[in-house]
């Protein structure tokens, strides 16, 4: 290398390459757990903006479905649905550090920024217990093999006002050893579901399995829910045999179940 660059090179090029080649000796003789550090840090960094950058999209999209509500058009979401996902999306906006201005966001904007969001010292924050009053269906579905009718599974599902289903493993009416856990899928409120016991077959929208159905409503009234994060929800329910409040929690934001216990009053 050192008679190489004394027959090829002037003395600004020698330097460089000397220093090139010092470089190179040194990356050899390096810990690459400190530059394994490196590429993770930037690799992480781009996913953080590639999910602000998605979480972006998603607000725009939510509040233009609330700018379309406001301005009359045909849309077949409720006000409490749109605005149930405008403010989830508004929220990770804000956790994510997103700058939200309403005069690049679809009309009608700064209504709900004004709503859910409050800025303390040039930093922008959700406003606390933001709560929604909602109608509730609480109903238990069920179903059987096709071959033997014995039960094969069987759900329980709080179908709100808001577009949003709590699918539940056990029933919240009764006492459990185990906490129970549900998901969340969408769904329209089924008012039409009554006390009596209703046959649902295979392909119907309340049953896309292979196998009969069978569902039972079990109680109606009004649920009050604050999101206190994205893993952590508040329930208190009211006008119905479901009472009281819950507190439903998950590991993190990227987890798809969430336990729910019943919160007891202390004497």
């Amino acid at each position: 290398m050192s008679e190489f660059l004394g027959r090829q090179c002037n003395e600004e090029q020698k330097t460089f390459f000397t220093s090139l080649n010092e470089t190179i000796k040194e990356i050899g003789n390096a810990d690459f757990k400190s530059l394994d550090f490196v590429v993770d840090f930037f690799n992480e960094d781009k996913q953080k903006k590639r999910l602000a950058e998605q979480t972006l999209v998603n607000v725009k999209a939510a509040l233009e479905l609330y700018a379309q509500k406001r301005r009359g058009d045909e849309v077949e979401l409720s006000f409490e649905a749109i605005k149930h996902s405008a403010y989830n999306a508004i929220s990770g906006a804000v956790a994510l550090g997103v700058t939200l201005e309403a005069s690049k966001l679809p009309a009608f904007s700064q209504e709900l920024l004004d709503e859910y969001v409050s800025v303390v010292d040039g930093v922008a924050c959700m406003k606390e217990s933001v709560s929604q009053v909602i109608q509730y269906v609480y109903y238990k579905q069920w179903w059987k093999s096709i071959i033997t009718e014995s039960v094969l599974s069987n759900d329980f599902v709080l179908a709100t006002s808001i577009d949003c289903n709590f699918v539940i493993n056990q029933d919240l009416l009764e006492e459990s050893q185990t906490e129970p856990s549900f998901y969340i899928k969408s769904g329209n409120l089924r008012e039409s579901i009554c006390e009596e016991i209703e046959f649902v077959k295979a392909g119907h929208s309340l049953n896309a399995s292979a196998n009969p159905s069978w569902i039972k409503r079990l109680d109606a009234g009004q649920v009050a829910i604050v999101d206190v994060n994205a893993c952590e929800k508040k329930l208190e329910f009211a006008g119905g045999l479901l009472e009281g409040s819950y507190t439903a929690t998950r590991k993190d934001e990227n987890s798809d179940f969430w336990k729910i216990v019943k919160n007891i009053k202390k004497a």
